[in-house]
């Protein structure tokens, strides 16, 4: 690494599906707003929050905990980490392709 943005960097970052640079915040149930919005939308594409008025209001409550907590456990985090916040690095990993689909077979066996 040179710190050189070079033509394939450049490539990458200009691309028309490159993702948005996004400053992450900690979010915990009481938040508010455009972040906790975002978050709650990412849930319902991955499967774990249905898409209901209650479930994109852009306030972090129960069911959004909930809906962390299951993806955290679905991702291999040790039980003491299963906490249902969202912190910088859980939504790092949320937004990426790494994140996990719902999948009730995984629930149920």
């Amino acid at each position: 690494q040179d710190g050189v943005a070079g033509v394939e960097l450049q490539e990458r970052l200009f691309a028309a599906d490159a993702h948005a640079y996004v400053e992450y915040q900690d979010l915990a149930e009481g938040d508010t707003g455009e972040a906790v919005l975002a978050v709650q939308m990412r849930l319902i594409d991955l499967g774990y929050l249905d898409n209901t008025e209650a479930n994109t209001d852009g306030e972090y409550g129960p069911l959004m905990s909930n809906a962390i907590a299951l993806l955290q456990s679905n991702s291999g985090a040790l039980p003491e980490d299963v906490d249902g916040v969202c912190d910088i690095e859980f939504q790092n990993f949320l937004f990426s392709d790494n994140a996990l689909a719902y999948s009730l077979i995984d629930q149920v066996g």
